[in-house]
């Protein structure tokens, strides 16, 4: 046998005849590419003609297995455990990706290793590492420097091969170029850090600017209460006080509304969550709004389910807060003569035993269109121009508040025939009293 020959079988690892080198690499490349075919192989037939040599064989196959590795659209590799970890094949595609030709790649022992970032090596170090002595298959982002000293971002897969005794004889695997995703990927992240201070910078104006109306806005309405106290004003004098009491409580609640969003943003809200009575609040909203239907010639229907008071998790006076809002617009976008029903009961929506309240109205409907748009703030959908009061805040409000509360509000629209409200909230147990 000729020195050749032996120095080409010194750095040909035996491959174990149960291992599928080219489906391991293939199905590496279609990990990336789905539809990745190999259109130049089918000109070659599989079956070997008959008379040839085992090593004809065995050199037409690496020759098939050669045409494979170069056509996959990623740098295929073979190291062997030899010197540390020595290159014996990469394919052609490593001076694409990083600029070396495959015999400066394979020549240099550590090349690779030396090539590779920095701030890599020693997470490289631990995983493979753990690879090594756990027998799991190597996967990781890694950067390596390219030759003219750029950054190439590479996904690299790879399994060990191990000899019969379960020693390491040498790993063969694929590396891809995800650049240009981790550039997005960094932009993405750029883009929602930028975001988050924009809307951090925004609550905390918000929750200043609030305080600093509130302020001069509790003094308004404390001296109207004493002018509405005052027995010697006029009728026509007594109906402007009322409507500045009406004007300054409708801007109070507004504010603290807007604190409360701003609170929910910044996470520096605190909610008492406890067991309340859901039958007692929505009376209680309900007996709040009769006027407002009233006015709208709006029939309320509501009835109680008989011997059963739910009781639900949530901050009672925030939930109070909600079915305000839910009503508040039932009756204000209904028609004159229609009707808002509220309806009551569990629910098997979540794995969680949930309570749903339900506020049906025979309005006119929501397109699809302003549909995602309800819960943007200020955004009334239009309403500005009909004449009905309102902030465009309460469904911001209510939809955040619910959240926060553990909940879910959403809401279900068919155009010309009315709109539905509903909440789900976590059922709790009714807290039981003790007399003293």
């Amino acid at each position: 046998m000729s020195n050749e020959s032996k120095s080409s079988e010194t750095l040909r690892p035996e491959i174990p005849p149960d291992l599928d080198a080219v489906g391991t690499l293939l199905g590496l490349a279609r990990t990336f590419l789905p539809s990745f075919e190999l259109p130049s192989l089918v000109a070659q037939p599989y079956a070997e003609p008959t008379g040839l040599s085992g090593e004809k064989r065995f050199l037409k196959a690496e020759a098939r297995y050669k045409v494979l590795l170069e056509q996959l659209p990623a740098v295929t590799f073979m190291a062997a455990f030899e010197e540390g970890l020595r290159e014996i094949y990469v394919s052609p595609q490593i001076e694409t990706l990083l600029g070396y030709t495959v015999l400066e790649w394979t020549e240099e022992p550590i090349l690779w290793y030396d090539r590779l970032h920095w701030e890599d090596k020693e997470r490289w170090n631990i995983e493979f590492s753990r690879t090594v002595a756990w027998t799991e298959p190597f996967k990781g982002d890694y950067r390596f420097l390219a030759k003219d000293g750029h950054v190439v971002w590479i996904h690299g897969e790879a399994k060990i091969v191990r000899d019969p005794f379960g020693q390491p004889s040498f790993i063969q695997g694929i590396g891809y170029d995800i650049t240009a995703m981790k550039r997005i990927e960094e932009e993405l992240r750029q883009a929602r850090d930028e975001a988050e201070n924009a809307n951090r910078a925004k609550s905390a104006f918000l929750s200043r600017t609030s305080h600093e109306l509130r302020t001069p806005l509790n003094a308004v309405i404390g001296f109207a209460q004493l002018l509405e106290m005052n027995e010697l004003l006029g009728n026509d004098d007594q109906e402007s006080v009322e409507e500045i009491l009406k004007a300054g409580r409708h801007l109070l609640e507004l504010i603290n509304e807007i604190l409360d969003i701003s609170g929910i943003d910044s996470g520096q809200m605190t909610l008492s969550v406890t067991p309340v009575s859901v039958n007692e609040l929505l009376e209680e909203a309900l007996s709040l709004i009769e006027t407002l239907a009233r006015d709208h010639d709006v029939q309320l229907q509501w009835t109680a389910p008989p011997g059963r008071n739910w009781h639900v998790l949530a901050d009672g006076r925030r939930l109070k807060q909600v079915f305000l809002n839910l009503f508040s617009n039932a009756v204000k976008y209904n028609r004159s003569g229609g009707t808002v029903t509220v309806e009551c009961g569990a629910t098997q929506a979540t794995a969680t035993p949930t309570l749903r309240v339900c506020v049906k109205d025979t309005g006119f409907g929501l397109s699809a269109e302003k549909l995602a748009r309800l819960f943007t703030p200020f955004d009334r959908l239009g309403a500005e121009q009909t004449g009905v009061e309102g902030t465009g805040i309460g469904l911001a409000y209510s939809k955040r508040m619910v959240t926060a509360m553990g909940g879910t509000l959403g809401v279900e629209s068919i155009v010309g025939i009315g709109s539905a409200f509903w909440i789900d909230l976590p059922i709790a147990e009714s807290p039981i009293t003790q007399d003293n």
